[in-house]
């Protein structure tokens, strides 16, 4: 295992990123966790820089927004006051609502429409993933039913990224969350670059140790400055 996550190391390493080195800390969690699973840990498969921040930053009173649900969806409802989750696969969907039991979260499972959808899916307009298959404008703009500022934290790990961020950015609260998993891929961020730069502190981004995972991930994490 250490020859492994050795390997995912260098290449931060190399590229002069020393301050990949503390990822040192989470090989421990890390390689226990390679026998565990999400739902069992009750825990988001985010790297372990996000996590810490998250543990840092969440409170009794939190409200959350998730886009994707699974050990995360347990992990928001063991710790915030109010947790919303918007589900595409119904698979998941019935994993989810099997282990929920908490009065205080409210899921959505919202299926794209069936249809082939070949538009670019950096465009947050378009509604599209990668899939090239189908729409998600109902499943993006479902925090859309909630007031601007009216969460605490909102996090972005389910099709359709780019669309759900533009949505989500007026819900967040003020010095909130917003957690963007999965950004090695290129095409998340760029209609954001400015806003991201401008608006909000940029917390973690460097790939890192993920738990369940043997390879590193890529997690985004930023602290709402100003609208």
């Amino acid at each position: 295992m250490i020859v492994r996550f050795l390997k995912q190391l260098a290449p931060e390493i190399i590229k002069g990123r020393f301050s990949a080195l503390k990822n040192f800390r989470y090989y421990g969690p890390w390689k226990s966790s390679q026998e565990s699973n999400s739902m069992v840990d009750r825990k988001p498969c985010l790297t372990y820089e996000a996590m810490d921040i998250i543990n840092n930053y969440i409170t009794p009173k939190a409200r959350v927004f998730e886009y994707g649900g699974g050990g995360s969806t347990l992990y928001f409802t063991d710790r915030a006051a109010e947790v919303v989750t918007v589900e595409h696969n119904p698979n998941w969907w019935d994993k989810i609502t099997q282990a929920v039991t908490a009065s205080k979260w409210t899921g959505k499972l919202l299926q794209p429409t069936r249809e082939k959808n070949e538009k670019d899916p950096s465009d947050p307009a378009n509604y599209s993933s990668a899939e090239k298959f189908g729409t998600y404008r109902e499943y993006a703009s479902y925090i859309d039913n909630y007031g601007d500022e009216y969460f605490d934290i909102v996090m972005v790990d389910g099709r359709s990224r780019p669309s759900c961020i533009k949505h989500s950015l007026p819900k967040l609260k003020t010095g909130g969350l917003l957690i963007v998993d999965d950004v090695y891929r290129d095409y998340y961020l760029p209609h954001f670059k400015e806003i991201l730069e401008k608006n909000f502190q940029q917390l973690c981004f460097l790939p890192g140790p993920v738990p369940y995972y043997n390879f590193f991930g890529q997690t985004g994490v930023w602290k709402k400055l100003k609208n």
